[in-house]
Parts: C-alpha cells; sequence; structure tokens
C-alpha cells in the first residue's frame, strides 16, 4: 500500500476506502465481548441503525400511548366525586295518615253527594207540593164564590132558595170539604219534607265538617314533595357512587395498561443500550483488524461517545 496517497485521500474518500477493507465481524465475536448481550435481539442483526430506528419509533409510540392513558387518569380522577350523606324520610308515618284520613274523607264526599241528591229529590217533592197546595188553595177559592154566588139565588116573592141551586150548594159544600181534607194532607206533606230536609241539611253539614280535603291534600301534597326530593337527592348519590366504581375500575384498568408500556418501554431501552454496545464493540474489533497491519500509523475511523455511546463517523 502507498500509505503517503492513503494518508492524503480526503476524509470521506480515505474512510470508504478502509470500510471497504474491513472484514466482517461475526455475532458471536461481538457478543463474547458484551455485557448485555442477553438483551440483544434474537433475530440476527443486519443493520444496527435501522434496528436502532425502528426501536426508537416504537418507544415514541409508546410514550404517545403513556400520555394518551395518563391524561385519560387525570380526566377520570377529576370526575370522582364525594357522595352526599344519604337521606331520609322521616315523615312517612305521618304521610300514612294523612292518606288514610283522605281516603276516608273520599267515603265521606260520596255520603256527602248521596244525601245532597236525596236532598235535591226532597225539595223537588216540596215544590210539588206546593203547586198541589197553590191548585188546591185556587179551588177552594173558586168553590167558595159559587157557593156565595148560590146562596144568592132565591126566590124574589118567598126569598127560599131555588131548589137547584140549593143542590148546587150541597154539592159546591161537599167538595170544598174535600178540598179543605186534601189541603190538610197536602200541608201535612209539606211539614214530614220540610222535617226531613232539615235533617238532611244537618246531615251533609256534619259531613262537610269532617271532610277538611283541600287542607289534607295540601299537607300530602307537600310531605311527597319532599319525599321525592329526598329520593332524588339519594338516586343522584346512587348514580355518583356507580360512576365513582366505574371510574375506579377504569383507572386500574389504566394504570395496568400503564406499568405494561413502562415494562416495554424498559425492555426497549434495554435493548437499544445492548445494540449500541453491540455496534461499539463490532466497530472496535474492526478497527483493531485493521490497526494490526499498522505499526506506525493509527486508523481512527469511529468516534465513540463515552456518555451516550453514540458512534460517530470519522477518519484520523
Amino acid at each position: 500500500l502507498d500509505m503517503e496517497y492513503i494518508i492524503n485521500l480526503p476524509n470521506q474518500k480515505g474512510r470508504d476506502f478502509f470500510m471497504k477493507l474491513l472484514p466482517p465481524v461475526g455475532r458471536d465475536e461481538v457478543v463474547a465481548r458484551m455485557k448485555k448481550a442477553d438483551k440483544l435481539p434474537t433475530e440476527d442483526i443486519k443493520d444496527t441503525e435501522e434496528t436502532l430506528k425502528a426501536i426508537r419509533t416504537k418507544i415514541a409510540k409508546l410514550e404517545s400511548e403513556e400520555s394518551n392513558l395518563n391524561g385519560r387518569i387525570t380526566a377520570l380522577k377529576q370526575s370522582i366525586k364525594n357522595p352526599p350523606e344519604e337521606e331520609k324520610f322521616e315523615k312517612q308515618a305521618e304521610l300514612d295518615a294523612l292518606e288514610k284520613r283522605l281516603k276516608g274523607i273520599s267515603a265521606s264526599l260520596s255520603k256527602e253527594e248521596e244525601l245532597q241528591k236525596k236532598l235535591n229529590e226532597k225539595k223537588g217533592e216540596v215544590q210539588s207540593l206546593t203547586a198541589d197546595k197553590k191548585g188546591m188553595a185556587d179551588k177552594y177559592y173558586e168553590i167558595s164564590d159559587k157557593l156565595k154566588s148560590l146562596s144568592e139565588s132565591k126566590c124574589p116573592t118567598c126569598k127560599q132558595v131555588i131548589k137547584d141551586a140549593k143542590e148546587k150548594a150541597e154539592a159546591c159544600t161537599k167538595e170544598r170539604k174535600e178540598v179543605i181534607e186534601k189541603g190538610k194532607e197536602l200541608a201535612d206533606k209539606m211539614k214530614t219534607l220540610e222535617a226531613e230536609i232539615a235533617k238532611l241539611d244537618a246531615d251533609i253539614s256534619k259531613v262537610k265538617s269532617l271532610n277538611d280535603s283541600v287542607k289534607i291534600i295540601e299537607q300530602i301534597n307537600a310531605l311527597r314533595t319532599e319525599k321525592q326530593q329526598i329520593e332524588l337527592k339519594n338516586n343522584t348519590r346512587k348514580t355518583i357512587i356507580e360512576n365513582n366504581v366505574n371510574y375506579t375500575k377504569d383507572i386500574k384498568k389504566y394504570e395496568e395498561a400503564i406499568d405494561d408500556i413502562i415494562k416495554k418501554k424498559a425492555e426497549a431501552e434495554e435493548m437499544m443500550e445492548a445494540l449500541k454496545e453491540y455496534r461499539l464493540f463490532s466497530t472496535l474489533i474492526q478497527v483493531e483488524k485493521v490497526q494490526q497491519h499498522f505499526n506506525k500509523v493509527s486508523i481512527n475511523l469511529f468516534h465513540v461517545n463515552p456518555e451516550t455511546k453514540e458512534i460517530k463517523e470519522t477518519y484520523e
């Protein structure tokens, strides 16, 4: 070799020249020097740079998934609420008593309707009797006027009542007597009806005094509203508790997924470190094999960062 020619080659050409001369290095030869060989991929390593790039892409994807899951966990934790204390409706006995009383009032209202119906019927009978009584009175006055007229039908000579007129007057007297009897009957019936009406009025007033339904219904509605509000609050509390349970389950599921991601990231990062170590020793072995052909010249084709183990191409 013309060393002067080789040494004076431009950087990239000089490096390319030696890279073509570098013999391939076997996996077993590299692994023998490594500390993290057990973390290497099981398949053959053809191109460490491509493999490292694929692992970085995988880690980035895992980190994106981890960030997404952490966001979900944060949102779920913010959704968890402290449920309010459970409330109890302490007035159930009072409500039951009022509802029972209202049922009794409903029965009383039916009785009131029945009494009112009877009262209306009696008043209708009174109106009918009043009309009949007026008819009897009119007939009485009519007969009385007729009797008066007949009594004045006398013979101008002897002043005696004419025989025909006398017979008619007797018939009218009899008829008037019958009218008077019927009038008395009507009066008695009227008196009985008035007594019955008075009693019905008293009974209705008594039932009405027991039927304070409006006030009771207001009390019942107020208690029912209070009960519904308490049930609504307790249902809301139940929903919050159920949601908290579901949120907690989801959080646990996401945390387990994150643990799995962290584990996969750690494995990927360990593999990256092993690949870097593999690449480092592979390069060193190649350089050593080149260097053994020179005793006065040192050829450096790679520069290794001692901290990051990153290899930078060079020609020195």
